[in-house]
């Protein structure tokens, strides 16, 4: 019988076995930067990124570019697209060293923005030998935003939606322009028949594209939604702000 002390032990003891044979001996994983970590396509056709090699073994780099959109949920899309031209597409960097990836675009602009993410992506080639210790091969791979901008930009937005249903407030934002903004906060407010603060929260909203719109949800806590009286958001964008408020009563609340 094993009893209760030396059941603890025994399973101190397995938990030690399976980190030794787990945990990695060494990480391998390869750093790289690339500069500007946005491109944007205003008058010229033409346009560049530099990527470094930021450790000290050499690194070889994919190039993939895709159409851009996403839904209202917030999930990106890609499609493929030959709009953006790019050189070269396979890229060999030295330790410590630089490369130029060139840019061009083969639309012209318009009246809407055209949206466009270009994907760096590490090759690890396969090790020759196996290797004395257990390795752990982390690939990087960055994404950055590429913009065709429309002749005129015409930034605006609204709050489309806000609503309380079952203690989840749901807000809506429209991008009623033609080009990109990035909203940098969603500040939310609920106070009591006081005009108290009795629930904040706060986060960002990442990219809406250009006749887009985007939702984000927020539960609010029982204890806290049953004491307020209004909601009032607050966005703030790269561009524009926007803020609304609604009533709140007590059944919007009820989970």
């Amino acid at each position: 019988m094993i009893n209760k002390r030396n059941q603890r032990v025994l399973v101190l003891h397995i938990l030690c076995l399976c980190l030794l044979f787990t945990l990695p001996a060494k990480s391998a994983a390869s750093n790289f930067s690339i500069q500007p970590v946005r491109v944007f396509f205003n008058s010229g056709s033409t346009n560049s990124v530099e990527l470094e090699n930021l450790s000290d073994t050499p690194i070889t780099l994919q190039v993939n570019t895709y159409a851009w959109e996403h839904d209202v949920s917030g999930k990106d899309i890609y499609t493929s697209t030959k709009d953006i031209i790019y050189f070269p597409k396979l890229v060999k960097i030295p330790e410590y060293q630089k490369k130029i990836i060139r840019l061009a675009t083969k639309v012209p602009r318009g009246e809407k923005e055209r949206t466009y993410r270009m994907y760096v992506e590490e090759i690890r080639a396969p090790a020759r030998e196996k290797p004395e210790k257990m390795t752990i091969g982390l690939a990087m791979k960055i994404g950055i935003p590429i913009f065709v901008a429309p002749y005129k930009e015409d930034a605006r937005g609204t709050i489309e939606k806000l609503s309380l249903e079952n203690g989840t407030l749901y807000t809506e934002v429209k991008n009623e322009g033609n080009t990109h903004f990035i909203i940098r906060s969603i500040k939310i407010a609920g106070k009591d028949s006081s005009g108290v603060d009795t629930f904040n929260s706060e986060m960002a909203g990442g990219y809406v594209h250009g006749g887009n719109s985007k939702g984000f949800n927020v539960t609010i806590p029982p204890v806290n939604c049953r004491g307020i009286q209004t909601v009032k958001v607050d966005i703030e964008t790269d561009k524009l702000t926007m803020a609304r408020t609604i009533a709140v009563r007590y059944d919007m609340c009820i989970q």
